[in-house]
């Protein structure tokens, strides 16, 4: 996964929680600082790293749950609102990552990469999941806008994909170069 890039002691984020599953992954690491944005409201669908087990959540009552989880851990901000104003809130290279797992739309996706680099710290990583499908491990053929608005995002920048993920639906970093 991804995330083995992650060092401790790294300030970062994620983008789209959903249940948390992922957010107590990056907890582990020990980071400085770790944001957990998403809209927090309706009811989505998801399913686990390899696009199965598909569940729907009502992303409000998520939020309930990952507050009375994180309430006292002085490391975790919970961010609700849409990701471009959470990233156009703070102030640039904050961060060591980020990890885009929330509109999988083309267009949202752009965005998200291009508020990303400007976000993340010279050489941090931007990561994200659902780049692409590896059949072997998922039983449905997704179609996101990840992968045209990674691919198109790595030319514009002349940067390249690190790593891809071998999950089912997999997940990619690039190191951020300004």
């Amino acid at each position: 996964m991804v995330d083995a890039f992650i060092k401790e002691g790294m300030a970062g984020a994620e983008i789209g929680v959903f249940a948390g599953d992922f957010s107590a992954k990056l907890r582990s690491k020990n980071p400085s600082v770790l944001y957990l944005v998403d809209l927090f409201e309706g009811k989505w669908p998801s399913g686990d790293v390899d696009g199965n087990n598909l569940r729907h959540i009502d992303l409000h009552e998520s939020l309930v749950a990952l507050h009375d989880k994180y309430q006292k851990d002085p490391v975790v901000k919970l961010v609700k609102g849409a990701s471009f104003f959470f990233m156009a809130s703070l102030p640039e290279n904050l961060l060591d990552f980020i990890y885009l797992d929330g509109d999988h739309s083309y267009p949202g996706v752009k965005i998200d990469l291009e508020m990303a680099r400007i976000l993340v710290k010279p050489d941090g990583l931007i990561m994200g999941h659902d780049y692409s499908m590896n059949m072997e491990k998922a039983k449905t053929n997704y179609e996101f806008g990840v992968k045209k608005a990674v691919d198109e995002f790595c030319t514009r920048h002349s940067v390249a994909i690190k790593a891809i993920a071998n999950d089912g639906c997999t997940s990619f970093c690039i190191v951020n170069t300004k």
